[in-house]
């Protein structure tokens, strides 16, 4: 099953390598974007706007945490040409979310906010 798809993949996608990693990216944005469209139907039968407008405040203050959580360091992974220099920087960026994690824990954890 997976030498077909491998094999069709090939077939389908563009022979050089940019085209190639460029069509990757892009089909994987359609396809996400796409299963979006497909599921909104249903979230909008099982949650009210007002839930909505609550998901999108959380999802904004979430994203400026997860910048600050992690330092940006997730953009590097990518970069380096090591497979080791890549490893050692999945770890570094793991480790600083925990630690972050364990500081808004702490933070979070003395006031009675009721959250």
């Amino acid at each position: 099953m997976r030498t077909a798809m491998m094999q069709w993949m090939n077939n389908k996608l563009p022979k050089s390598r940019f085209a190639r990693n460029v069509g990757m990216l892009a089909s994987g944005t359609v396809l996400s974007q796409g299963l979006l469209v497909l599921i909104a139907p249903l979230l909008t039968r099982l949650y009210t706007p007002e839930e909505f407008g609550l998901l999108a405040v959380y999802t904004s203050i979430l994203s400026l945490v997860l910048v600050v959580a992690s330092w940006l360091y997730e953009l590097a992974i990518p970069l380096p040409d090591d497979e080791q220099d890549a490893a050692d920087l999945l770890g570094l960026c793991l480790l600083l979310v925990l630690v972050m994690t364990a500081f808004t824990a702490v933070g979070l954890g003395g006031s009675d906010n009721g959250l």
